[in-house]
């Protein structure tokens, strides 16, 4: 599986496209460092297949937010 940092990206190098793409993934802590690069992959492969963007302006970021901070429905998870 290639490495999701195999290409380091720049201000410099973003500073010319002028459509960045930002897809947030917020869940409960818990997937490997191996998990989290592979859902970056499959993410970042999906959109740019989806919309016909080139898959190096795709920034994906995971957030893990402790089951303490999230609700549903009115009701704490924790």
């Amino acid at each position: 599986m290639p490495s999701c940092h195999s290409r380091r990206h720049t201000a410099e190098g973003f500073a010319h496209n002028q459509q960045m793409p930002l897809i947030q993934i917020s869940q409960t802590p818990g997937i490997t460092d191996e998990q989290k690069a592979a859902t970056i992959a499959a993410v970042t492969k999906a959109y740019a297949e989806a919309t016909g963007k080139a898959a190096s302006s795709v920034w994906v970021t995971i957030t893990e937010v402790p089951r303490e901070s999230w609700g549903v429905g009115g009701v704490p998870l924790a």
